[in-house]
This record gives structure tokens, C-alpha cells and sequence, in this order.
């Protein structure tokens, strides 16, 4: 969960900004596993299956996890760790801790692979219930019995994260009371993002409503403002350019959001101009705060339309909802394209909708003869600018919506972070913002979108 505060600016667009977790361990097959793709009605051996689940996980294919871990012939340890994984990826992190410590001994002795990829999981699901300490003890734990087993930016980001979270392993787990129905007005800034009032003691505050940030942020103005303890110590988080942005962290006893008190809220503490935006000729943005993922899935279901937030306990289905996945306090959005289904980071802080390299190797007939630009991500730690393409046309389906999207940037080659590369690009505003409402539920992981505003 290294912390990136970092834009994407496409050429002749507005800039936006990405806060996001850098994540995910992007792992190969164990030696000797081999593909094999799984179709209905037929069975296969338990290490067939096995291998195939588990590049389900390590290629963040969770839509068909799900339906392969149901009839799979598996071992009684091998179906409580899948079971356990997808725990996660599905929001349950209680069921996921208990699965996933049940077979860890088994693990440690007997496969690395699995066992890095449950620590992983479990140092995430315990931050998420509040146990600050466990979490800091699984990543210490990975990082010094199986850092062999995770890449060199997903060994990058568990250092960060066990910093990071050192500082909070006495902290009170977050808890959320009052009335859980309710409406908030909401605004544009400058940056095209959208803000939301909170209150903190009486000061009221816009923060930037960020499903894509893994953690809450402040400045570090404003949190002597409000009056917040920040922690003595510093811990770092690699920045948009791949240097290392220095962090404190705070815990806010009381944000009010709407209705409802959200106590114990963490909160990374960076310098003002790690969240100082340019603007271009109109000079440049201040973000005060933004309010990320655990708080946001705290509140159960939100709905964004024009000018409100409606937060309530759940959704109602619907025909035009897609899947939610979440992993390390990122969550992931299911689309499909050209009948694939695939992955995108959930981000409401990003202006634009981008695709990655992975997107462009899925699916090379689309950019034949399309132009070539150069996007750039700039934020905390500097800017960095990769070459890409302008999509001129997108069509995603999610559930029985049907979105089309117009000159999406994509990437032509790697940014080199753990999380970002490892799925197929972000949803940004390009996409919510071409909808009349979209509803996000997290207690039952789907993402509802409304009608076109072209209908």
C-alpha cells in the first residue's frame, strides 16, 4: 500500500488527480504449474485446477475465480485458501482472516508462493478491522521469510506499508455511528474532482471524494489547523516519478460525514505541496483532504448525482451493475470488452479514464494506425511522462449498461508500479461523469450505472 498521489494529464485535457495504493503482488506460476483453461462441464485434477486458480489470482482474474472455485476438485487446504483469497477480494476481510490463519502454519512449511500471497492478504484484512499491529507483524513476516517470492516494486510497496503502519499499531480501529441514511451536497473543483463537506471538531472542510485513495489524506497545514496529533515519526511512499514522498500519519477521533460519525479515522499527513496541483495558467490547486476507501466503504452504498450524495445502507439490484473487487484497499471495477472481462482500478479522484500496456497488448487491433502522444503523471515525487496512444473510441458493458468512452489515453508502456500495471487501466471521471448517476455499493460489491447523459 505504498501511497501515490500522482495526475494523469493526457495531452489537450484537463488534469486530474490519481491517489492511489500502490499494491498487488503480480506473481508468476509456481515452477512446473501449467495453463489450463478451465471449460464447463468437464473436471480436471486437483493440480490443474489449483494451478489455474492460481493464475486467476496472480492476473487478477477474480470474475472467473468465482465461478471456477465452486465445482473445483481441490484439496480440503487448497479450497480454505482460495476460499480465503477471495474472501478478500470480495470485501468479507473477517471470513478472509479466518480461512487464511487456519492454513497459514500449512503454508509456511509447504509453499511459498501461497503462503506470500496469504501473509499479503492477511497484513491488508487485518489493517481493515482495525488490528494494526497483526498487520504490521504479516508484512515484517513476508518481507523477511518470503521477500524472494514478490517483485521488486511489490517488495517496494510492503516496505512502505510496514512503515507506514508502525506508526498506527497502538491506534483504536476505525468505527462508524449515527444515522446511516442521509444526503450531502457535493462541488466541483478545479482539478474536475468532486468534494464533499465533512466536519472535524466545528470546522467544516471539502475533501476530494476518492474511492481510489487507499487511505484518508491531509495537509500538513491543515491538520495543525484542526488541532490533530500527527505521529513523530516519518515513514515514505513512492511518489508519481518513483522517488519516495515522506509521510506522518494522524488519527481523526471524530470526522462527521453527512449523518453519520466516523470515529478513529486514519489519516496519512503530507507536506502541502505533495498535494499542490498545477492548474496550468490559472496557477495551481491546494487539496486540503480527501476522503478515501475505508471510510467510503464504511458508509455501505453511496449514489452520485449531479449535485448530491444519497449514502445508504445498501442498493436495490439491477440489470445495469457490474462487479466490485477490492484488494489492498483498492477497489477494482469488472467491465467488459469485446466480451472480456476485465479489471480497472475504481477511481472517483481521477479525471480521466486511462488504459495501460496490459490493455494494449489485450487488444492490439484497436490501435492499429491510432495516434501516438505522450501522457504524463505528476504529483508527489515529480512527474513522470510515458508514451501512449489516443483510443478515439472505447465501448465498455457493464452489466447491461453500455458506456462509450472517447479518447482514452493508453499506455504504451509500463509505468513500473505494483498495482497499476497488474490490471488493465483506471476508471475515471470520463466514464462516471458520462453517466446521470452511478451508485456504488460496497456491501454488496457492485457498481450500479445510471443512464447516459446523451439518452
Amino acid at each position: 500500500m505504498g501511497y501515490h498521489v500522482f495526475m494523469f494529464v493526457a495531452l489537450g485535457r484537463s488534469p486530474g488527480i490519481l491517489v492511489v495504493l500502490a499494491s498487488i503482488m503480480f506473481a508468476s506460476l509456481l515452477p512446473g504449474q501449467t495453463a489450463v483453461h478451465v471449460k464447463s462441464g468437464r473436471s480436471f485434477s486437483a493440480p490443474a485446477v489449483a494451478s489455474e486458480l492460481d493464475r486467476d489470482i496472480d492476473e487478477r482474474r477474480f470474475p472467473s475465480m468465482q465461478k471456477r472455485l465452486d465445482g473445483a476438485n481441490l484439496t480440503p487446504t487448497e479450497r480454505i485458501y482460495f476460499r480465503g483469497v477471495l474472501a478478500d477480494r470480495t470485501n468479507h476481510p473477517q471470513d478472509a482472516i479466518t480461512d487464511l490463519q487456519r492454513i497459514l502454519p500449512a503454508l509456511l512449511s509447504t509453499d511459498p508462493h501461497r503462503a506470500a500471497v496469504a501473509l499479503r492478504t492477511l497484513a491488508t484484512d487485518y489493517f481493515i478491522v482495525g488490528r494494526y499491529a497483526e498487520s504490521v507483524s504479516a508484512y515484517a513476516e513476508l518481507l523477511h521469510k518470503f521477500g524472494n517470492e514478490l517483485s521488486e516494486p511489490a517488495k517496494r510497496v510492503c516496505e512502505d506499508n510496514l512503515h507506514t503502519f508502525e506508526l498506527l499499531k497502538d491506534a483504536p480501529p476505525q468505527t462508524v455511528s449515527g444515522i446511516r441514511t442521509f444526503t450531502v451536497p457535493i462541488k466541483q473543483d478545479p482539478i474536475d474532482d468532486i468534494e464533499v463537506p465533512v466536519q472535524i471538531g466545528k470546522s467544516v472542510e471539502w475533501w476530494i471524494f476518492d474511492t481510489g485513495a487507499n487511505e484518508s489524506a491531509i495537509t500538513a497545514s491543515a491538520a495543525k489547523r484542526l488541532g490533530l496529533k500527527v505521529s513523530e515519526g516519518k515513514a515514505t511512499t513512492q511518489g508519481a516519478s518513483g522517488a519516495e514522498v515522506p509521510l506522518k500519519t494522524a488519527i481523526i477521533p471524530e470526522l462527521k460525514f453527512g449523518a453519520s460519525v466516523i470515529h478513529n479515522v486514519v489519516a496519512l499527513v503530507m507536506d502541502d505541496r505533495s498535494l499542490s496541483i498545477s492548474i496550468g495558467k490559472q496557477g495551481r490547486y491546494q487539496i486540503e483532504g480527501i476522503l478515501g476507501y475505508p471510510v467510503l466503504r464504511a458508509l455501505g452504498s453511496v449514489t452520485v448525482l449531479d449535485s448530491e450524495i444519497n449514502v445508504a445502507p445498501e442498493s436495490e439490484p439491477s440489470p445495469r451493475s457490474s462487479s466490485l473487487y477490492t484488494e489492498e484497499l483498492t477497489p477494482l471495477l469488472q467491465v467488459s470488452v469485446e466480451g472480456h472481462d476485465l479489471l480497472l482500478i475504481f477511481d472517483t479522484g481521477a479525471a480521466s479514464t486511462h488504459f495501460n500496456a496490459r490493455y494494449v497488448r489485450e487488444f492490439p487491433t484497436q490501435f492499429v494506425a491510432v495516434e501516438k502522444t505522450k501522457s504524463c503523471m505528476a504529483g508527489a515525487g515529480g512527474e513522470k511522462c510515458v508514451d501512449s496512444y489516443r483510443l478515439p473510441r472505447a465501448e465498455l458493458r457493464l452489466g447491461d449498461a453500455h458506456v462509450t468512452l472517447h479518447e482514452v489515453p493508453s499506455l504504451r508502456e509500463s509505468m513500473g508500479t505494483d498495482q497499476f500495471d497488474s490490471v488493465y487501466g483506471n476508471a475515471g471521471g470520463t466514464l462516471f461523469n458520462s453517466l446521470r448517476a452511478y451508485t456504488i455499493d460496497f456491501r454488496n460489491m457492485r457498481f450500479i450505472a445510471g443512464e447516459p447523459l446523451d439518452k
